[in-house]
């Protein structure tokens, strides 16, 4: 953990660092370059509003306009002709009449050369601006722009004065060095305040899993609740150890509820047969009868063993559904007649089955489905034991499988599809099946994604699932 911490800090302070020694460069190596380059495109800008007025005003109104640019913005401009002659230079207009030019020779001779340059220039290049800035002791810039006027091409030459960056530079080399100083710290504290800030919380997580591994499923990392990712993540840590909790207690109720549904019938098989051995001696009806019993609760224990399995494989999605067209109402006729032997043993069971229905699915797991819900209404039918089995046609077929007996309370009925948990409640022993029958029924309509619930009152308990899409 410290490893992450010291890690945090350091790239965060060198991120700081190269941030800081971008800015250096910016301000102190390449200041000049950029300060040159920025008056230029200014002074490009004003240089295409004065060739918009060159273009737009007549002569007399187009030098002026020039001339007071040039003035507000301190800039020396001359204007020249295709053959480089000066039409319009600063002392053009020291005159009141326009026209009569009167030119300082010494000036026009100076910018000659820049200009020959930048007319050179600009046809090899087929530009229409040229920066002239001189060499490094200059003081100024000078951009030439070219003019494409109706009576013909025109240059115009802009002189724009450079302020003394150089002395600026030094002031700010000087004072870089203590900002470098003083960002270090900064960036330091920072950097230590956000390393610890990130690495808590992994630590926190990083004890928690320690935690978890030793068994401890009911650690809990305080939540912030700020919406930042590792605070989702310590929720969904959280959440994903509450899971584990309720798993690892299913587990030992899984244990505890087959221990139980073990230990009956394998003591009905150990006492029956050691009966057989030292009681019943040859008499053949006693011994076939408790033989029975035997061969009944082998059945029990197979059956028990075959749901567990099922039902795992149903949870870990190992298992293929065929998707068939099934005559239902035959499904259902065929099973209900399968229970005929109950009425010998008191029960009372009715059916109502609608003809000619039919849906698509798995016949085998619907039909699983269904003598889990008879079995589980033979089990709860009470002291009346009326179990009724009806399906219903049209276009929402319904199977539906009611049953007498008490009534499962409200807050039972979230839980009364998990496994054995009648058994957990009643500890009675079932008529038939193992109690994982429900559990199966809701993995096996849920996969066919077939709608399925209860209702429960003082009077009847009526399991239902609709076999068609939700």
């Amino acid at each position: 953990m410290k490893r992450i911490r010291t890690r945090l800090w350091f790239f965060t302070l060198l991120l700081v660092l190269i941030i800081l020694f971008l800015v250096w460069l910016l301000q102190v190596t390449f200041l000049q370059q950029l300060y040159e380059y920025y008056k230029a495109e200014d002074v490009k800008d004003i240089q295409a509003q004065m060739v918009q007025k060159f273009n737009e005003q007549d002569v007399r109104e187009a030098y002026r306009s020039i001339w007071q640019m040039a003035q507000e913005n301190e800039l020396f401009v001359a204007i020249y002709d295709s053959d480089k002659n000066a039409v319009m230079t600063p002392f053009s207009l020291m005159e009141m009449d326009v026209y009569d030019f009167r030119f300082n020779a010494a000036v026009f001779e100076n910018y000659k050369p820049v200009l020959d340059e930048a007319i050179d220039k600009m046809q090899k290049e087929h530009s229409n601006n040229y920066v002239y800035y001189g060499n490094e002791k200059s003081d100024f810039v000078i951009v030439v722009s070219k003019i494409l006027a109706d009576d013909g091409e025109y240059y115009i030459l802009t002189r724009a004065p450079l302020a003394p960056v150089k002395a600026t530079t030094e002031i700010i080399k000087r004072n870089y060095f203590i900002i470098l100083l003083i960002g270090f710290l900064v960036a330091s504290i920072a950097a230590f305040a956000l390393s610890a800030y990130v690495s808590r919380p992994i630590h926190a997580l990083s004890k928690g899993a320690k935690a978890i591994a030793g068994g401890d499923l009911d650690y809990f990392i305080p939540e912030k609740d700020d919406g930042t990712e590792i605070d989702m993540l310590i929720h969904d840590f959280n959440h994903m150890t509450q899971e584990l909790s309720k798993v690892d207690q299913l587990r030992k109720d899984l244990i505890a509820n087959v221990s139980h549904e073990l230990r009956t019938p394998l003591t009905m098989i150990k006492g029956y047969a050691e009966t057989m051995r030292d009681l019943t001696g040859d008499n053949a009806e006693k011994r076939n009868r408790q033989l029975g019993i035997i061969i009944d609760e082998t059945d029990r224990l197979s059956q028990l063993i075959g749901d567990i399995l099922d039902l795992s494989q149903l949870q870990a999605g190992k298992v293929v559904f065929k998707q068939e067209l099934i005559d239902f109402s035959q499904t259902v006729q065929r099973i209900a007649a399968r229970y005929e032997y109950f009425k010998d043993k008191g029960y009372e069971i009715t059916t109502d089955i609608a003809p000619n229905v039919y849906v698509t699915g798995d016949e085998d797991r619907l039909e699983q489905v269904i003598y889990n819900l008879v079995d589980n209404a033979i089990n709860h039918s009470g002291e009346e034991q009326k179990v009724a089995i009806c399906l219903e046609g049209g276009p929402k077929p319904r199977l539906s499988v009611e049953n007498s007996g008490e009534p499962i309370q409200a807050e039972d009925i979230p839980y009364i599809w998990d496994r054995f948990y009648h058994m957990d409640k009643s500890g009675k022993r079932r008529v038939t099946g193992t109690g994982i029958g429900l559990s199966i029924v809701r993995q096996v309509l849920e996969l066919h994604h077939f709608a399925y619930g209860v209702t429960s009152d003082e009077n009847r308990t009526v399991f239902w699932f609709e076999p068609y899409k939700k």
